[in-house]
């Protein structure tokens, strides 16, 4: 049977100039912290843990990411990207930003920079922007699959996981039948990259999604005793949120010349 991402046949989307990666788990547990290796249930090499389609056409279309979850006995491993990070490629590069995501369903992003670390939660249709310097982490926090839709210049979007081989990934989040847990990886805080106390943050009788995003404020302090700003919803600023249309896929084929200008994207004609 010909697989599919966003119900879409596999074949139709590489007529659509969409290149298929499919993340496996011999491919993710190579970032695996402390936590993952406790818990995480045997899986094939060859599983696929989540799927992205890079659009390599003219004009520029959105890259997809399906992200769903790993199921561990009465619960869920959320998914997790793992965390990668962006630098500059080039010495006079002076862009703000090299990616902007659009959420599809409830979820979080982990952006973590010299000076802080934020973890942002998006409800579906919300936006978030991925500064250069960042380190990014994308999480599914709904009981079915995290879809993302981004934009980049792939040409000049870099991207290292050098951290998350030598010390793993930052965080695990999983759920059983009432909780909902996020367990902060304690080499961040030994090597300095975090500051405040390491451990978990526990949110007892939440169901994953809409629950979920509308309690979690409430675990704000909790979250900044580790070091973590917790924040609802993107990062857009004015200047920007004001030109984007309601959803990433028109914003891609508009001639908007600020986005085009600041990912260096040549328009097609």
């Amino acid at each position: 049977m010909e697989k599919k991402i966003l119900g879409v046949n596999r074949k139709i989307l590489e007529i659509l100039s969409y290149k298929i990666n499919e993340r496996k788990f011999s491919d993710i547990k190579k970032f695996f912290s402390e936590d993952y290796i406790r818990i995480m249930p045997f899986y094939p090499e060859n599983y696929a843990v989540y799927s992205g389609a890079e659009h390599t056409g003219n004009p520029k279309l959105p890259n997809i990411t399906v992200l769903p979850n790993l199921r561990i006995g009465l619960g869920s491993i959320l998914g997790s990207t793992m965390g990668h990070q962006h630098t500059q490629n080039e010495k006079y590069d002076l862009r703000r930003f090299q990616e902007i995501y659009e959420f599809h369903g409830y979820g979080g992003m982990l952006l973590r920079d010299k000076e802080k670390t934020n973890f942002h939660i998006l409800s579906p249709g919300e936006k978030i922007l991925v500064g250069t310097d960042n380190n990014m982490t994308i999480f599914n926090l709904d009981e079915s699959p995290l879809i993302t839709l981004d934009y980049a210049n792939p040409e000049r979007n870099s991207a290292n996981k050098n951290l998350e081989s030598k010390i793993g990934t930052l965080m695990l989040i999983k759920n059983n039948t009432e909780d909902v847990f996020f367990r902060l990886n304690k080499e961040y805080y030994e090597n300095g990259l975090l500051h405040g106390n390491p451990g978990s943050i526990n949110i007892e009788k939440t169901k994953l999604g809409k629950e979920l995003y509308e309690k979690i404020s409430n675990y704000q302090e909790k979250f900044k005793e580790k070091g973590i700003n917790l924040i609802i919803g993107g990062n857009l600023p004015e200047d920007l949120s004001e030109e984007f249309p309601p959803n990433l896929l028109k914003l891609v084929l508009t001639k908007n010349k600020k986005l085009f200008d600041e990912l260096v994207v040549e328009e097609a004609g």
